[in-house]
């Protein structure tokens, strides 16, 4: 399915609630559930206080992450992801590091989330953690075991957190995800503004009909030119405290962001 719901007509701004390290995580250092809970609605609420038009919960506090995640990683996210939920009203997404697919699907299922985002969906990548390897078929397998093939799939090519291990083209690597993979959307991040720039354009050219998100660095002076090419923009860093993405979100970090996306006015 190609994804076109609402929300996702306007250019939307998805903002990354992140937390820090859970239960599990190599850095947990036992914070907590009434902390995590307060961290999680404050961070939306700031969100939707400055206009964004969706939220994607994410473990970032959890390097280095396994391949799978563990089943406290599960329980932690579902239920900072269903206070979330309880508190603002937008579209939600869930995205588990490095790679976990089923996790995210099964999270997402249970709090009502409408898309997840997988780091590596074809072929294989190879970063910090060693090889990783994509997992369309098993992903979109346990999708439909699960009864949730309402929830959207969006893929990044070539993540920028690797290099490929093999010598596909972002070009190819991006119409197997689309037409291998099945993937609903497309995430683009470079290792900086010119590359995701460049990329973005790649990309769009290769499969024109898919959506296509701009999927990090973005800032008050690139979101406008990333979005003439871009379908809709993921923010983390530019909208925390100090520009560090481990800290709160800064509303007034957000709301500039916001407003440096007039591109949103003119579609």
């Amino acid at each position: 399915m190609i994804v076109t719901s609402d929300w996702m007509k306007q250019h939307p701004l998805i903002g990354v609630v992140g937390f820090p390290a859970l239960p599990g995580a190599i850095d947990y250092r036992g914070a907590f559930r009434e902390e995590f809970i307060q961290r999680a609605i404050a961070d939306a609420e700031a969100y939707a206080q400055a206009g964004f038009d969706a939220l994607m919960i994410q473990n970032v506090g959890d390097l280095p992450v396994a391949a799978q995640v563990g089943p406290e990683t599960v329980a932690w996210l579902s239920m900072l992801g269903a206070a979330i939920r309880s508190a603002v009203a937008l579209p939600l997404g869930v995205c588990v590091l490095k790679n976990d697919g089923h996790a995210a699907l099964a999270i997402a299922q249970a709090i009502g989330a409408v898309f997840v985002r997988v780091k590596v969906w074809v072929g294989a990548m190879v970063g910090a953690e060693g090889i990783v390897q994509g997992n369309a078929r098993e992903v979109l397998l346990y999708r439909r075991a699960i009864g949730a093939e309402d929830i959207a799939i969006f893929a990044d090519v070539h993540d920028r957190t690797g290099v490929p291990l093999a010598g596909m083209t972002l070009e190819e690597t991006a119409h197997e995800a689309v037409w291998f993979g099945k993937a609903d959307g497309l995430v683009i991040t470079g290792r900086n503004d010119a590359e995701t720039w460049e990329w973005l354009q790649r990309v769009k050219g290769a499969v024109p009909d898919v959506p296509i998100w701009a999927g990090g660095g973005v800032t008050t002076r690139n979101i406008n030119r990333l979005l003439e090419v871009a379908d809709g923009v993921i923010v983390a860093t530019a909208a925390k405290v100090d520009g560090q993405l481990l800290n709160p979100v800064d509303r007034r970090a957000a709301e500039a962001l916001n407003s440096a996306a007039d591109k949103r006015l003119t579609h």
